[in-house]
């Protein structure tokens, strides 16, 4: 009985662990969303904070870099969404 006490604690914590961090990720300005959260993988950023190099500063193909634009855009929307 008490396993399965511990285990639906340790499940519930986890859930609102990642609600936690949900919601921080949505608070964060879409400027520095991939700075934030990405940062390991990429070197430079433009002026609007898409990456265009990648951590060994290699410039990113045009492919990556129209990819990268619709997460931005995505999570621009989760943002402004948050705020209203």
């Amino acid at each position: 009985m008490r396993v399965k006490e511990e285990r639906e604690a340790k499940a519930k914590a986890e859930k609102e662990r990642k609600k936690q961090a949900e919601e921080e990720m949505k608070n964060t300005p879409p400027e520095e969303y991939f700075k934030k959260y990405e940062s390991k993988e990429y070197s430079q950023f433009d002026e609007r904070g898409i990456p265009t190099h990648n951590f060994e500063g290699k410039e990113l193909s045009d492919t990556q870099i129209n990819g990268l634009k619709k997460k931005w855009e995505a999570h621009k929307k989760k943002y402004e969404k948050s705020k209203k």
